[in-house]
């Protein structure tokens, strides 16, 4: 049985995410929320927010048991992007993007 938890427009690059993402795949839920808690990233709060989502719609919702579940799946995808403008000198204009990312997680148990 698979179960699914996501968040969408979460205000981190899909960039810095993806660098979290693989390190917590294939892992068991227990284990990949402690490696989360302790990785120095901004970017591992949201996915530990949507990881304890998931766990717990397994447990409340498809009466799976918690110390059996295991990620199988971390999908970090781009977002809409915020197009800003920082003024520079001579009156220009240069662009600042700023992107979002949308994180899917699937545990399997």
């Amino acid at each position: 049985m698979q179960v699914t938890s996501s968040r969408d427009n979460i205000r981190i690059s899909p960039r810095k995410m993806r660098l979290i993402a693989p390190s917590v795949k294939g892992l068991p839920v227990e284990e990949a929320l402690v490696k989360l808690r302790f990785t120095p990233k901004d970017a591992a709060r949201p996915i530990i927010d949507v990881l304890k989502t998931a766990q717990a719609d397994a447990v409340n919702n498809f009466k799976l048991e918690a110390g059996k579940l295991i990620v199988r799946q971390v999908d970090i995808s781009e977002g809409p992007t915020f197009k800003r403008f920082r003024p520079r000198s001579r009156g220009m204009a240069h662009p600042v993007l700023k992107r979002t990312s949308h994180l899917k997680v699937t545990l399997e148990g």
